[in-house]
């Protein structure tokens, strides 16, 4: 195999920055989140998330789409889905479009304004 650079930036002051600098995110966590605004977060930069599959991420990372899941609490499938994406430039430039675009169109802030305008008159209408 061929040599791999990854960091472990641990905490940060600057996550728009760190996460902008970064082509993965991990999200790792062994319980199922309910939503996982890290992986929105990282999405809106391009960065490709790899995350469980239970929770949250499943509503938001399509895997080969968007980002990639891994079994949940599999060590191994972890490693296998980081790795893919260390060695495959073409899947890890496809999946951080993906991602860019499914963030601009399913979480910006004027979707969300907009949503919440039809809502409040769907309400005043009733």
């Amino acid at each position: 195999r061929e040599n791999i650079s990854v960091h472990f930036l641990g905490a940060t002051n600057s996550p728009a920055e760190a996460l902008a600098a970064s082509d993965i995110l991990v999200n790792a966590s062994v319980q199922p989140e309910p939503f996982g605004l890290s992986i929105v977060e990282a999405m809106m930069v391009g960065t490709v998330p790899v995350a469980a599959n239970h929770g949250g991420p499943l509503e938001t990372i399509h895997h080969g789409q968007n980002g990639l899941h891994f079994q949940a609490s599999s060590s191994s499938d972890l490693c296998e889905q980081l790795y893919k994406l260390a060695t495959e430039h073409t899947l890890l430039n496809s999946l951080s479009q993906s991602a860019l675009e499914t963030a601009r169109n399913r979480f910006r802030a004027q979707r969300a304004i907009k949503q919440l305008e039809n809502l409040h008159l769907k309400v005043l209408n009733s």
